[in-house]
């Protein structure tokens, strides 16, 4: 089967042109298999704002956060004008910070490719967004962790304070998770049949 606008090929069952990303049925079709989807309680004719957002804008606003942090990472210029006082004081915290810097342009480019994946209708888009977004919070996560285990090398003090300050955050970013990811899923669940290019 070929795209009728581009002209591509399309594999069988495809309802969406991986070139150019339009519906390949024509709207009488389109209209007949709503119809038949309402009648059998098929999710076809879900809404799809969400979808929409997550690939036009949260997606686009992930690439950039993380760009930001690969820059200030990578830099230090988390720290200001105090950078080389505080990679004096804690040792390993620049290696800490480089890498993390090279998660988050790794992860940039990872967003970039889900997003593609989901605007094109991909089989495992849905599953490969929302492992997307478990492995950036885990990132996250981790570069706290390890940012603490290195304050505490060096003053206990200093690691009391560091939790309280990063405590609200980790916590916000765990009780994020647990409600963003079951809900994603069962928006694309509803909506799997979309998902066959």
């Amino acid at each position: 089967m070929f795209c009728r606008f581009c002209g591509s090929k399309i594999p069988e069952g495809g309802r969406f042109c991986a070139a150019c990303g339009k519906s390949v049925l024509s709207e009488e079709t389109e209209f007949s298999r709503t119809q038949s989807g309402q009648s059998q309680g098929i999710s076809g004719t879900y809404p799809m704002k969400w979808f929409k957002f997550v690939i036009y804008v949260q997606l686009f606003l992930n690439i950039v956060v993380l760009l930001i942090n690969a820059v200030r990472c990578t830099t230090g210029m988390l720290y200001g004008d105090d950078v080389y006082m505080v990679y004096l004081i804690f040792r390993g915290l620049k290696l800490v910070d480089t890498a993390y810097g090279v998660v988050c342009l790794i992860l940039a480019v990872a967003a970039l490719i889900v997003r593609q994946k989901l605007a094109h209708y991909k089989a495992k888009a849905p599953a490969m967004y929302i492992g997307y977004f478990i492995v950036t919070l885990m990132a996250g996560l981790l570069y706290t962790l390890a940012s603490l285990v290195v304050i505490s090398g060096v003053s206990q003090g200093m690691l009391s304070s560091s939790i309280a300050e990063y405590a609200p955050e980790m916590v916000g970013q765990m009780v994020g998770a647990v409600v963003f990811v079951p809900l994603n899923y069962i928006y694309f669940k509803k909506r799997k049949e979309l998902f066959v290019n």
